[in-house]
């Protein structure tokens, strides 16, 4: 979104919203960047964990001889 409004104002010249939305897309990428977990690891890490827990149940399951 901003990124869009960022282009439309570049032609026009030197206006508060374009640089405002040019402060906000950069701003948005150091929020981006400092933030540690995102959608696709926190997907990951729950079929990991359903993972172990299926491997333990199987090892806990398995007959012994």
């Amino acid at each position: 979104m901003l990124q869009a409004i960022s282009d439309g104002y570049r032609g026009v010249g030197r206006r508060p919203a374009a640089w405002l939305a040019r402060f906000g897309r950069l701003s948005w990428g150091l929020v981006e960047v400092a933030v540690p977990r995102s959608l696709v690891g926190e997907i990951f890490r729950y079929w990991l964990i359903l993972l172990y827990f299926f491997e333990v149940f199987l090892i806990a399951a398995a007959p012994s001889s």
